[in-house]
């Protein structure tokens, strides 16, 4: 846009000079006459502008020169690199006050110099502009004023050089110093509650977000707050608030709020939206647009601010009728919602207020005091409507926490009650599941004549008793540690006798390997016994009948090692996604006998001692279970 208006400019200034005859002026705009009783004279209609691309022109060469053209001011020029040359002629009536203030915007223009013709020749040059430091400025204000003794009769010229790293939208006016004062008073009052509203809302929603965990709201307080920064320093008040002699600092203020309000923007739309569950793609597009935002961000203070600020603001204005579309979508979709609702009418209101800010500074429409003002109204209104639409969000995920928090309990307390009732039949089946068992022996020892088949019944009596025996010290030992009532006591253990005494009856199947042999580990036996006890179980009843199944016990580092192996079907990912759940059996366990308590317990075991238990299994290939205890 900069290179185009710079030729554009040089192609005016050769049309002037060409139909001027070679350097001779066009009769410019009439003078601006002060009068009697008048307040506030504007400077609309009354100036003359030049376009100076390269800046290089002094103001003895422009008044000899000559080459102006009426200028709208009215009318911003947008981003526009260079210099820029107004002239303007003033007179006032006989009767009219001499005493009256220049008053020019807007605040964040850079740097402009006021030159106003000598009585012996050349011309005295005010400066003024946000590049300025304060205590510089002739009148301390949000615009740029100076006083100015306006003569009675004859018309007297003055000329305005102006140049800034944003928009070229001057507004120049003649006031009354008393008139001056009112209206700066009246429009520091507006502007200080149009901040406290936005502080206001900035803070609450931060508050809430954060207490919420809600990345939506959190985005909203901080869009609010860069749009706070971005006014802040739009409408002047980074100098006359802050006091600073740092020149570029009211630059650097917004051009943070602009690129910030655009980036922060994108990443509230985004999780209102919800476009990282409903449209991943459309999420990173998003994201890559915010990121783009944030890229512009060093360059803020710098001359390539006016390059980049258009794409910046033209990218989050496309990103907000994208999401105007997008919540439209869901509202023809899913029916009406209320906090949505109020979301795509404060999206509306506040995309209409930026584009009529936007084509008015870039020029395509003349700056009305409702286009010039529409951002900053539909700004308010689109906090109003969008504090709304949070509101009932917030009390919707007031409500399904709440819900969840009950659900959550009642589950709770029914998983509680379970187990307590699992527990107490726990306790109850022990005295009865060792009485059969002794029963069983003392049939075995002291029945005469007993037959192979009696005695196979026998063993087959005392096999169940067992299994039972051991599946109530599971669910026992597995409720006292969900519940830490289970104190882990750690001695040294001599692991082969606790690994013999698990495999009798089993030896022609388990390899048993130990490193050193007399191997030791400080370790609860009783823990650690049960927990191998199931490892072990488990390997032979998922292994085909007859197929090895290895043991391997080693102390390293002072850690120990325990892994027990099997030949059996293995796992599949889903099923070791899942495996040590309670009451989770793999698909493989089907016609074997058990409640899928045995690797939850294995794993609190585990836990219980500071250490962990790994699985490493495939389909058809078997499964290898590590248990490793810092002992």
């Amino acid at each position: 846009m900069t290179p185009l208006h710079r030729w554009l400019g040089i192609a005016i200034c050769l049309l002037g000079w060409l139909g001027g005859g070679g350097g001779v002026a066009a009769e410019g705009p009439a003078a601006l006459r002060l009068a009697v009783g008048q307040d506030r004279a504007s400077l609309a209609g009354h100036l003359d502008y030049f376009p100076d691309p390269g800046g290089r022109l002094s103001v003895d060469e422009v008044a000899d020169r000559g080459i102006f053209r009426p200028f709208a001011a009215d009318r911003s020029l947008g981003y526009r690199r260079g210099a820029h040359w107004f002239r303007f002629s003033v007179v006032r009536q006989a009767e009219a006050p001499a005493d009256w203030l220049l008053a020019l915007g807007k605040p964040v223009l850079d740097d402009i110099r006021v030159y106003r013709p000598r009585a012996g020749g050349g011309f005295d040059e005010v400066r003024l502009g946000d590049r300025v430091p304060m205590s510089s400025h002739p009148i301390k204000s949000r615009q740029h004023a100076l006083k100015v003794p306006v003569p009675a009769g004859a018309p007297e010229a003055f000329y305005l050089r102006v140049e800034t790293i944003s928009i070229v939208w001057l507004t120049a006016d003649f006031w009354r110093p008393e008139a001056f004062l009112a209206d700066e008073g009246l429009a520091i009052f507006y502007n200080a509650v149009f901040f406290g509203i936005l502080a206001i809302v900035a803070f609450t929603h931060l508050t809430f977000g954060l207490w919420l965990r809600d990345k939506a709201i959190v985005a909203y307080a901080a869009h609010v707050a860069t749009l706070l920064a971005q006014y802040f320093g739009l409408n002047g008040f980074v100098g006359i608030v802050v006091g600073t002699e740092l020149p570029w600092l009211s630059d650097l203020v917004v051009g943070v709020g602009t690129f910030g309000t655009a980036a922060t923007s994108i990443v509230m739309w985004d999780a209102t939206v919800g476009l990282a569950r409903t449209n991943p793609k459309l999420h990173r597009f998003y994201m890559a647009a915010f990121g783009l935002c944030l890229l512009g961000l060093p360059f803020v203070a710098s001359a390539h601010y006016g390059t980049i600020a258009p794409f910046v603001i033209n990218l989050a204005l496309a990103i907000a009728y994208l999401s105007m579309a997008l919540i439209a979508r869901l509202l023809w979709r899913d029916g009406l919602q209320v906090g949505l609702a109020f979301f795509f009418l404060g999206l509306a209101v506040a995309v209409a207020g930026a584009t009529a800010r936007i084509l008015t500074i870039l020029g395509a429409i003349p700056a009305t005091y409702l286009s010039e003002n529409a951002y900053q109204v539909g700004s308010l209104a689109h906090v109003v409507l969008l504090g709304i639409g949070l509101g009932y969000r917030m009390r919707q995920i007031q409500k399904d926490k709440t819900r969840a928090e009950r659900e959550a309990f009642l589950a709770t307390r029914r998983a509680e009650e379970q187990k307590s009732f699992v527990a107490m039949l726990s306790h109850e089946f022990r005295s009865p599941l060792a009485a059969i068992d002794r029963a069983a022996q003392m049939i075995e020892l002291k029945a005469v004549g007993l037959d192979d088949k009696g005695r196979e019944r026998v063993d087959r009596i005392r096999g169940h008793a067992g299994h039972l025996s051991r599946l109530v010290d599971n669910l026992l030992a597995s409720d006292a540690l969900d519940r830490g009532a289970l104190i882990v006591r750690k001695e040294a253990v001599a692991l082969a006798p606790l690994v013999a005494g698990l495999v009798a009856g089993a030896e022609d199947r388990i390899a048993v390997s130990l490193r050193p042999a007399g191997l030791t580990a400080m370790v609860d036996a009783e823990l650690l016994g049960l927990a191998l006890g199931n490892l072990i179980q488990n390997a032979l009843e998922y292994s085909p009948t007859g197929s090895p199944v290895t043991v391997s016990l080693a102390g390293e580092d002072g850690n120990l090692t325990v892994t027990v192996a099997d030949r059996g079907p293995g796992l599949g990912a889903e099923d070791l996604a899942r495996l040590g759940t309670p009451y989770f059996r793999a698909t493989s366990s089907a016609g074997i006998k058990g409640i899928g308590i045995g690797l939850h317990l294995v794993r609190k075991v585990a836990a219980a001692h500071g250490g962990t238990l790994a699985v490493h299994s495939l389909p058809g290939a078997g499964s290898e279970f590590t248990l490793r205890l810092p002992a």
